[in-house]
């Protein structure tokens, strides 16, 4: 750590701490002077207890709240559980759209199989049925 201060002449020097105590010359006027060893200010119990003062029993205790929990999706392909904020799952990086859209396509599976079909699907991955448009 250093120690900051001026010279007689008012030029900002910094010391390293080790030369504290010891006579200097200032690298800009060339004026002679002693480096003052710091001081260390050392807090106990008792003074910072009355620098912070008493705790009252009314005071409040401030506890964190838990975060609020992030809505979930879960692929229709592979089932993965994954945040909303997905577009593509890392399981099985089926492309997914946004959740109304998802919801409407999952409503509408497959009329032989009952299979939900994939974005863009024309035809069951099951049973090889024609899907119909929504």
């Amino acid at each position: 750590m250093s120690i900051k201060m001026l010279c007689p002449n008012g030029h900002k020097l910094r010391v390293d701490e080790r030369h504290a105590g010891q006579r200097a010359m200032c690298p800009r006027c060339s004026a002679r002077l002693t480096v003052p060893t710091p001081t260390r200010h050392e807090l106990s119990e008792s003074s910072i207890v009355a620098l912070l003062g008493e705790a009252s029993p009314h005071q409040a205790v401030l506890t964190r709240a838990a975060p609020p929990e992030r809505p979930k999706r879960t692929c229709p392909k592979c089932q993965t559980v994954m945040s909303a904020a997905y577009h593509i799952c890392p399981q099985c990086r089926v492309y997914l759209p946004d959740q109304p859209r998802m919801e409407r396509r999952m409503r509408s599976s497959c009329q032989q199989c009952g299979t939900p079909p994939m974005p863009g699907d024309s035809h069951c991955n099951t049973c090889g049925n024609e899907l119909q448009a929504d």
